[in-house]
This record gives C-alpha cells, sequence and structure tokens, in this order.
C-alpha cells in the first residue's frame, strides 16, 4: 500500500475513511484535528486557495462516482489497482501538487465506499456580513475602527454537522462595484477559516476595498456543504487622501493626515526624498523631520490642480530636478509626473523593518470646492490614472518585503521600466511603453517569506523598437488576464517558469511571441482558442523527400533542448515518445491514415537541432501506405500541436521507398457574404481559432446596413460559414408647397421603395388642384400615390393649380 508522508487533514479523512476496512477507527480522529487546523493553523491565502482546489477535486470526483458517471471527464483523477490488506482494490487516483510549496499529494478513492458515504448534504442560509458601525451593513467607516461579523441561520442542529469554514474575501482597492465578479475580482484575506469576524480592517483589508463573505458547514466525516455567499458586499471606507493639496508622510499608517504624521511641500518630490535620514522641515528648515517608518502620500491636488481633473496635470520635472524617493514603509502616488529633462524616474520603498509597499492610484473625481464626489457612501473613482513619463528609466522597488500594485489606469512612458518587488507585482488596466526592455521581477530574496505572484490584468505592453522585451520573473505562475504586448516585443520566461494566459474582455492579443526556452511552461485558463488571439502551432515542414522539420509557430521553443536519437521505432499506433534522448520538450506519435503498411515498419531519428529523418524498418514487401506524424509540446498542456504526413512503399527487393509530403496546411475555412442586393463583398478565408473582423458594411441605395444573419462569431469555427446581409428601409420627409393652397399635413414620412400613400389634396379657391409635382413649373414628374419612393434624400413636392372655368349667363 502506498505510504504517505505529511499527511493533511483531508488526506487522512479521505485516503483513510474511503479504503473502507480502516475507515470506521479513524473517524473519530476528524474532529481532533479539524479542530487542531481550525484554532492553531494560520494558513496563507495561497494555502487556503490551493487547499480548497485540492478538496473541489475530491468532492466533485465523489459526486460522480455515486452517480456512477465516469471520472474520464477530470484529467486529474486515473484509475489504478492498489494491494489492501493482501487484495488488489480499483481505486480512483488523484495526484495533487500544491502550487505554493510544490509538495506533492496523493488520494484514492474508492467507488463503492463513495456511495456509501451518500448522505444528506449540509446547508447554511441567510450569509450576510454585520458591519459594528453601519445599520444598514453596507459601509464599515475606519475612522470608528469598525469589526465585520458573520452572520447566518443556525445550522448546527442539522445530523452530523460539525463546524461552519468562513472565508472571507477582499478586492483590490479603488475598483468600481459595479465591475466586480466575485470570485474572480476578489482575494482572499488571510485569516483562519475559524474566523468568524474580522477586526483590524486597514491591515487585513485596507481602506477603499470590498468585503464578502463565504460560509461552508462541514459534517465529522470531512463532508462539505456548498459555500453560501453573503447577500451584502461590505465597501470599507478610509479617508480619502487623493484631494490633499500636498505630500504628507504618514507616520502611523492609518491613510488620515493627523497631528503625528508630516507634512511636506511640492519640492521635496522634485529632488532626492530619503526618509532614512533625517530631513529638513519645510516649515522650518533648521529643523530636521522624522521620517522612519513613515509612508509617502502624494495626492491628485498638488499643484498644478486647475480642472476638476487635478491628477493629470502633470508635475514637471525639469533643469536640475529630479524624481528620487527611498521611503521606509508604503509610496502612494495618484498625480502625474512629467520629467523633460531624460533623468529617471526612481521610487523605492520598504527600506524599513516593516517592509513596504508601492501603489499607484486611479483618479477621484472631485466637485468644484475640491471634495470628492460620493455617490452611496462610496467616493466615485474615474477610468484614469497615474502617468509617468520620461526619456530616462523607470525602477520602481520594494527593497524589503512588499508588493507593486497599479489599482487602475496607470501608464508608464521610458526607455527601460523595471519593476522589482519581494511580494506580489499586481497590475491592473495600465500601460506600459519601453522603448527597450520591460522587466517585472519579484524572485529576488526568496528568505522573505510571502506570496508572489505576478498577476497583470488587462495591462498593455508596447514599444516601437522592434528588439524590444518584457522579461516576467517570478517563482510563482505568471497570471495574463487580457491585454497585450505589441508584435515588436518578445515576453520572456525563464526557464521552467510557468505562465497562464487567460481570456479578460477580450482574448489576449499576442500580437508578439512569446519566447518559452526549453521548459517554460504555457498554460491556458479555458483553451487556447479562446484565451489567446493567435495560435501557437508546431508547423512541420519538408526538409526532403524523406526528413521534416519542426518549426516553432507564433512562440519561441528551443526544439533543439532534446539530444539526438537514432532509430526510433514505435511499437503502435498513437503512442507518444520523445523525439530525442535525454531531456526533451516535445514528443511525436503516429498513425495509418491509409494501406497495409505498420507505423513499426519504419523508423525515426532526431538529429538534435529540430530535424527528423524516416527510414524503413523492414524489407518486407508493403504497398504504399500513408502515415500521418503528429507532435505536441510537453509544456503547453498538450495544446500547443502540428502534423506531418509522408508516404512509404517497399518492393519485393526490400527497397524502401520514402516520401514526405508538403507541409499540411493550416486549417482554414470560408466565410461567404451575400450581401442581399447591396454592393459585393468578397470572401474571407479564415484559419480556425483566428480572431474574425467584419468586412466594411455594403451600401444599398435607400437602405441602412443592420448586421449579418446570422451573426458572425468573434473566432472562426471548424466549418464553412454563410451569411446574408440584413437592411432596413431608410425614411424621408417630403415637404409639400402648396403654391397658393391650403394644406392640413405640410410634411408626410415615407419609406424607401414603398408608395408614397395617400397624399393630401390642398385646397384654393377659384383654382382646380392637378396635383403634386417635383418642381413647381416647368418640366417636373408628376407624383401618384401609388408611385414608390425611390430618393435617397428628403424632397419637395409642389401643387400645381389650373384656373376654374365658370358659365356666365344673361338673363334679358
Amino acid at each position: 500500500m502506498k505510504k504517505f508522508k505529511g499527511l493533511t487533514l483531508i488526506e487522512i479523512v479521505v485516503a483513510i475513511a474511503l479504503l473502507g476496512i480502516v475507515s470506521v477507527g479513524f473517524i473519530s480522529v476528524f474532529a481532533s484535528q479539524m479542530n487542531h487546523i481550525i484554532q492553531g493553523s494560520e494558513i496563507t491565502v495561497d494555502a487556503f486557495d490551493s487547499q480548497g482546489q485540492f478538496e473541489d477535486l475530491i468532492y466533485d470526483a465523489k459526486i460522480k462516482l455515486q452517480k456512477d458517471e465516469s471520472l474520464s471527464a477530470m484529467p486529474e483523477w486515473s484509475q489504478e489497482m492498489v494491494e489492501v490488506l493482501g487484495e488488489d482494490v480499483a481505486l480512483s487516483r488523484l495526484k495533487y501538487t500544491y502550487p505554493e510549496n510544490n509538495r506533492e499529494t496523493t488520494v484514492y478513492l474508492s467507488t463503492q465506499l463513495a456511495k456509501i458515504e451518500t448522505r444528506s448534504v449540509l446547508t447554511v442560509e441567510n450569509v450576510s456580513i454585520d458591519v459594528s458601525n453601519d445599520p444598514s451593513d453596507l459601509i464599515a467607516d475606519l475612522t470608528t475602527a469598525p469589526k465585520l461579523t458573520a452572520q447566518y441561520t443556525d445550522n448546527s442542529s442539522q445530523t452530523a454537522f460539525y463546524t461552519n469554514l468562513f472565508r472571507w474575501w477582499r478586492t483590490e482597492p479603488g475598483v468600481e462595484l459595479s465591475d466586480l465578479v466575485f470570485p474572480d475580482d476578489f482575494t482572499l484575506i488571510p485569516v483562519t477559516q475559524s474566523s468568524n469576524e474580522i477586526d483590524n480592517l486597514l491591515d487585513k483589508v485596507g481602506a477603499n476595498s470590498y468585503v464578502v463573505l463565504t460560509v461552508t458547514p462541514v459534517d465529522i466525516h470531512g463532508y462539505r456543504g456548498t459555500p453560501v455567499r453573503s447577500n451584502n458586499i461590505v465597501y470599507v471606507k478610509g479617508a480619502e487622501w487623493r484631494i490633499s493639496v500636498f505630500p504628507w508622510v504618514d507616520m502611523n499608517n492609518n491613510y488620515d493626515l493627523d497631528s503625528s504624521d508630516h507634512q511636506l511641500v511640492r519640492n521635496s518630490l522634485l529632488y532626492t526624498l530619503d526618509a532614512r535620514n533625517p530631513y529638513p522641515d519645510p516649515v522650518e528648515p533648521s529643523l530636521n523631520l522624522n521620517l522612519k517608518e513613515g509612508s509617502l502620500f502624494v495626492p491628485m491636488r498638488i499643484n498644478p490642480a486647475v480642472t476638476l481633473e487635478p491628477g493629470n496635470e502633470a508635475i514637471v520635472v525639469s533643469n536640475s530636478e529630479k524624481v528620487e524617493w527611498l521611503i521606509e514603509r508604503n509610496i502612494n502616488l495618484s498625480k502625474d509626473i512629467d520629467v523633460q529633462n531624460s533623468t529617471d524616474i526612481i521610487l523605492k520603498s520598504g527600506y524599513g523593518n516593516l517592509g513596504g509597499n508601492i501603489f499607484l492610484h486611479p483618479y477621484v473625481k472631485v466637485n468644484p470646492d475640491g471634495t470628492p464626489v460620493v455617490t452611496g457612501g462610496v467616493v466615485e473613482i474615474l477610468p484614469r490614472g497615474v502617468s509617468l513619463s520620461t526619456l530616462g528609466n523607470i525602477n520602481m522597488e520594494t527593497v524589503g518585503r512588499g508588493s507593486v500594485q497599479f489599482y487602475g489606469h496607470a501608464e508608464l512612458r521610458a526607455d527601460n521600466i523595471q519593476l522589482d518587488a519581494r511580494g506580489n507585482i499586481n497590475l491592473n488596466k495600465s500601460v506600459l511603453e519601453a522603448n527597450n526592455t520591460v522587466t517585472l521581477d519579484n524572485s529576488k530574496d526568496t528568505f522573505i517569506l510571502g506570496s508572489r505572484k505576478i498577476f497583470l490584468n488587462e495591462v498593455d505592453f508596447l514599444s516601437s523598437n522592434s528588439s524590444a522585451t518584457v522579461q516576467l520573473i517570478s517563482p510563482e505562475t505568471v497570471h495574463i488576464k487580457g491585454g497585450s504586448w505589441s508584435n515588436n516585443q518578445r515576453i520572456l520566461i525563464p526557464e521552467g517558469n510557468t505562465i497562464l494566459l487567460q481570456k479578460g474582455v477580450v482574448r489576449v492579443n499576442n500580437l508578439g511571441l512569446l519566447d518559452l526556452g526549453n521548459t517554460s511552461k504555457l498554460q491556458f485558463a479555458t483553451s487556447m482558442i479562446e484565451d489567446i488571439s493567435n495560435q501557437m502551432r508546431l508547423r512541420i515542414t519538408k526538409v526532403d523527400t524523406d526528413t521534416l522539420q519542426i518549426i516553432p509557430h507564433n512562440y519561441i521553443r528551443n526544439i533543439g533542448y532534446a539530444g539526438s536519437l537514432n532509430n526510433v521505432v514505435l511499437a503502435s499506433e498513437n503512442l507518444w515518445t520523445n523525439i530525442g534522448q535525454g531531456q526533451n520538450n516535445v514528443e511525436f506519435s503516429a498513425r495509418i491514415l491509409s494501406g497495409d503498411g505498420d507505423v513499426d515498419d519504419v523508423k525515426f531519428s532526431f538529429d538534435g537541432n529540430d530535424k527528423i529523418k524516416i527510414s524503413a524498418n523492414t524489407t518486407t514487401q508493403t504497398n504504399l501506405t500513408k502515415v500521418r506524424l503528429e507532435f505536441r509540446d510537453k509544456y503547453s498542456s498538450n495544446q500547443i500541436i502540428g502534423a506531418g504526413i509522408f508516404n512509404f512503399s517497399i518492393n519485393a527487393s526490400g527497397n524502401a521507398n520514402i516520401e514526405v509530403e508538403e507541409e499540411i496546411p493550416l486549417d482554414m475555412y470560408m466565410i461567404t457574404f451575400n450581401s442581399n442586393g447591396g454592393s459585393p463583398v468578397a470572401t474571407m478565408e479564415k484559419a480556425y481559432g483566428d480572431p474574425i473582423t467584419p468586412p466594411p458594411a455594403p451600401t444599398k441605395p435607400g437602405h441602412t446596413f443592420a448586421g449579418w444573419h446570422p451573426a458572425l462569431p468573434a473566432f472562426m469555427p471548424s466549418n464553412h460559414i454563410n451569411v446574408e446581409a440584413i437592411w432596413t428601409p431608410n425614411t424621408y420627409t417630403v415637404t409639400l408647397f402648396g403654391q397658393g393652397g391650403l394644406l392640413n399635413e405640410p410634411t408626410k414620412t415615407v419609406t424607401y421603395n414603398q408608395p408614397y400613400g395617400t397624399l393630401p389634396v390642398p385646397t384654393r379657391t377659384g383654382y382646380t388642384h392637378l396635383g403634386w409635382y417635383t418642381s413647381p413649373s416647368g418640366t417636373a414628374t408628376k407624383i401618384e400615390s401609388t408611385d414608390l419612393y425611390l430618393y435617397e434624400s428628403d424632397q419637395s413636392l409642389y401643387s400645381r393649380w389650373s384656373a376654374a372655368q365658370y358659365t356666365v349667363s344673361f338673363n334679358l
């Protein structure tokens, strides 16, 4: 039987209890183990997250087994025969690696015992958050030291109930409530799952953030009910420092300017501001300020501040001025800076014992009197933020424990941009434009413990330099959601590291190359076609009649990482085999498309670079056989693939003829446009998975183009498409001139290519109405009610009259 090292609670519950024979003896252990974890464990956010994912995999698998459903759709699970007390038992196996420490855990599930475990699921209802200083339970005002408490209907009387687990979630500061999606836009607050209350919100949550709660009931066997989210979202409100008109140093880290803090002047920002040493008091230069352990705040209304959006009125740096801030705790910036003397912008935080972060904040909306605009108790956030520009370099660094966080709409433009952190690097809806290199690095000083994530949400990298690079260096998975990088840039991922690409508002627009070197891993949140715009492939091209070449397409991978290997024979079809010996990053398989040959009739030799030579492995006569070779990148979740085709035959003398076919073209499909009487639209050819940009709209006299039916998909499917134009007839105004006659309706609305309809008949004493004409006199077209309206603009019609004829009789 498999031995487990460092068993976690859930491993004990599942790995032991589900093996059946010894399950009863371990059930009583669960309560004390759970109690120990709940009461005494300080679990990090990452540990919470990964443990939750682990438990979800087990929970979902158990439900499927109880319903007699296969686990084949869950690739994390495999089937295995395990010897238990001398007997072979068929079990489902899950091998899980905790990402925060690479610790591997293996769990086995028994179908029979999963069914025995079927029970009523525990529930919890009416979950909400009580805010101690707000009767409406919507706003937690930090100025009154609020506390958040979990509220729910007591569920402890349910059968086998043991406890409830509480997970508290927060957003990043400054986000819009209307934009929030749970759980995508929330992160776990690092408190134990027994915490049904949270106090000290400034440190645990942060000002100007939103908080939600989930409650999950657990029975004595570790079986979890469905998590229920709070029916309210709480806004943690701090003092709005961004509307101040001067920089200041917060000495007690409460985000509020009070008597213990130090007010600075604008010029304090334009030379070296070194808080590690005594700093001259701007009010009385003969005295020094002690700025140690303080946080710097640079608000948006520092001069210049003329308009209602003063943040984007930049502080101009010229002459001998420079921006160099060396701060012991945090740097909070909400003001544009424009460096016109090509000096570097240097922001460094965390020199003190407590570490420190660098925060770039979006702007808030202000009233004419400079106060923030507040709606529903929440300050309105503008979709604009800090802009830093220089012809020199931008360097931001948290020299101690701390993170770099762009809360939204930041723009950095420089020759080189370097963001270094001993914590997380989180950039949201921002632009980084560098002439040469952008480097995001949080891999240094790993003895400083804590999370080291790089998360880029809707971030655009730009450069006009054809050799520009973006280096993303992190010991954890680099996560890119939406955004783009330009076709001039390469994104570099260090050897062995991982990057995860995920669709945001739109797919990641990977215009440039992604350099994965030898072994860097590529993952997709959903799939390649759904998460990125430009598909990555392995092109398999013809070099010679018996030789193929492997060429990475839309990304960079060193195929020559594998060592050369001669005369590889595939034992069967669809058997994946490394292309070379030793270290490998590509594997291949073969299958027969036609003919009576077998895959082991040929052998393959890899040259150690990127070419594979095919030769015969038998002298037995074989008719013409077509073979498809398929390749896949081993470090891309098997989503980067390619294929090549060759034919072989062996004559009666045992001589082989091998012929590699030309490169298989991309899977191309056609979109045919029926303009339905409008101007012609050319047929469009697209590769499977490529984005579809609608062609220029056709035109049609008297009509407005209203789209295609059926609507064009965002990405090309694996089939041809026929669409037809939808047209809306235009309407126009006809102005009627009575020419001396009286009209009740001087205007009429008509539709193109439709009858005019009933035209009014004006009245004029002594005249007979002859009809409506296109001009008041001369040659003109007479318009009848049944005529079609074929004009493409408004029109005027004119009455024409003839004098009435009367008979005068004379009675003598």
